[in-house]
């Protein structure tokens, strides 16, 4: 059992969710204190001075849709975006994999899609990260939590460590690139190519043996090439996480 103590935050117009949710928090052992709104605009007003752990967020809403809502809150939180019409809004919630979605899922398959939702949750919500150093002047040090890091590359004897819309070589360690996989969470990760670790919640697009890993500093897309050996592996271990990254038709495995 995870002995840790989570808030979490239910908006929805629908009172039997979260007592569907609550009843999912006891049974797969969450420790949590939850909010309930009905109404998005309460939500919006809490979300100005306060936050959550994780927000479970209703796409149709009266006053205002949940993806409106999301855009507006200035620091969302890890959120599930909870529909009755799954394939309606698909397209449309991958533009929010930046702004921390964590998933998408039909309130009809809630119940047997929960274990998948609390995995992604503790795997993304955990407090490992790398000290690393800042290329500066006064070379300091710096913490990056795991789940901020799109990817590393290795360059001679230096690990980089790509973060955000920063510089590609912006932070680096020093260690051997054999031990780094050690280090990270299980199914984190992929070994895109020599040298190159990625981290699969940054995947947002898969297409003909490349990746693409959000945007640069400049705003251009970062797109990382998975070796030719390693592409069957690669959405093998995308469809066992269930991914939300998009596919073109031809390779999509779901």
């Amino acid at each position: 059992m995870d002995h840790s103590r989570y808030y979490f935050v239910i908006v929805d117009d629908n009172p039997n969710v979260p007592t569907t949710l609550s009843y999912l928090f006891n049974l797969h052992k969450l420790n949590v204190e939850w909010t309930y709104f009905n109404n998005p605009l309460k939500a919006l007003e809490f979300f100005r001075t306060k936050t959550c752990d994780l927000l479970f967020l209703d796409v149709e809403m009266p006053e205002m849709s949940g993806f409106e809502l999301l855009e507006k809150i200035p620091n969302p939180p890890f959120t599930v975006v909870l529909t009755t019409y799954s394939e309606k809004y698909a397209e449309r919630a991958f533009v929010y994999l930046e702004r921390n979605l964590l998933d998408f899922v039909s309130k009809d398959l809630l119940i047997p899609n929960f274990r998948r939702i609390k995995e992604r949750f503790l795997n993304r919500h955990r407090d490992d990260f790398f000290l690393v150093n800042r290329n500066s002047m006064s070379d300091e040090l710096v913490k990056i939590q795991i789940n901020e890091i799109k990817y590393f590359f290795r360059e001679k004897d230096y690990i980089y460590v790509v973060v955000g819309e920063e510089n590609e070589k912006e932070f680096y360690m020093k260690m051997p690139f054999s031990i780094l996989p050690t280090l990270l969470p299980p199914d984190s990760y992929f070994d895109a190519r020599r040298g190159i670790i990625i981290m699969l919640a940054h995947v947002v697009n898969y297409k003909l043996g490349t990746v693409t890993m959000g945007k640069d500093k400049n705003g251009n897309p970062i797109i990382i090439r998975i070796s030719y050996r390693q592409h069957g592996k690669f959405i093998k271990q995308l469809k066992a996480r269930h991914s939300l990254i998009t596919m073109t038709e031809k390779e999509n495995p779901f």
